[in-house]
């Protein structure tokens, strides 16, 4: 989410299917592969921008996926957002991780399907 001022690049990572043990308008992506996608914001990104998507891995053989962030990944730090969540079985929106400024840790998410 922008705030309508400044803008920074945007943010790029790379989600990962991990075994068992926009360029993008408000629409859900699903991949019918288990290999990496990359998923990336425009570069610099818009003002006043606003997307949420739903990403689902279909053949994923687990529900764990690695997201791994591309070193130029920033937002205008405590202005603008990526808030990376999942919807549970009770239909509530569940947030994994909130990303704001330059300074992204990976994560692994517990199930085959994220939003943004």
């Amino acid at each position: 989410t922008s705030d309508y001022s400044v803008t920074y690049w945007g943010y790029k990572f790379y989600a990962d299917p991990l075994p068992c043990a926009s360029m993008y308008n408000n629409q859900d992506i699903n991949f019918s592969t288990t290999s990496i996608q990359t998923i990336e914001s425009t570069h610099p990104y818009c003002n006043n921008m606003n997307i949420t998507q739903t990403y689902t891995f279909l053949n994923a053989t687990s529900s764990r996926l690695s997201i791994t962030f591309h070193p130029s990944s920033s937002l205008e730090q405590d202005k603008d957002f990526l808030t990376i969540s999942y919807t549970n079985s009770k239909n509530n929106d569940i947030i994994f991780a909130t990303f704001t400024g330059d300074s992204w840790d990976n994560l692994v998410v517990e199930a085959n399907q994220f939003n943004l």
